[in-house]
């Protein structure tokens, strides 16, 4: 504590002094968490971008949201992850969510990787789905 805070609460019990404080920093709190609610609930994976550094990304803004006393839930966390995810990523989401996956978001983020190498190694071999009728 700087000298000039410590001189302004030397004549309060500790209880007033825990008040003062928390007077003093709520705006800053306040603002804070506005600011990082804002990046994740706006966020949204870029198509063709890497898809690692933005998970990584959400999954700090879900822990600082957290420190500030703004707990999601893992459920609402997860979704929030997986409904940024781009368009490419459709069929992970309805595979996770019709499997009930249950996992932390390590997991989760090894799970996108995995999905994201399947189809980058899909894209070199020519995986194409032909779509058609077939008259005769």
């Amino acid at each position: 504590m700087s000298s000039e805070l410590q001189r302004k609460h030397q004549d309060m019990d500790p209880t007033a002094i825990i008040e003062h404080l928390m007077k003093m920093f709520a705006t800053q709190s306040m603002t804070a968490r506005y600011q990082l609610s804002k990046a994740l609930f706006g966020s949204k994976l870029i198509v063709n971008s890497l898809v690692g550094p933005y998970v990584n990304h959400m999954i700090d803004l879900i822990e600082e949201l957290e420190k500030l006393g703004c707990k999601l839930g893992k459920e609402l966390s997860e979704d929030l992850i997986l409904q940024s995810l781009s368009e490419s990523f459709s069929q992970f989401v309805i595979n996770f969510n019709m499997n009930k996956m249950d996992c932390d978001f390590h997991e989760m983020f090894n799970m996108l990787i995995d999905y994201e190498n399947q189809l980058a190694s899909e894209k070199k071999k020519g995986t194409v789905m032909l779509v058609g009728n077939s008259s005769k």
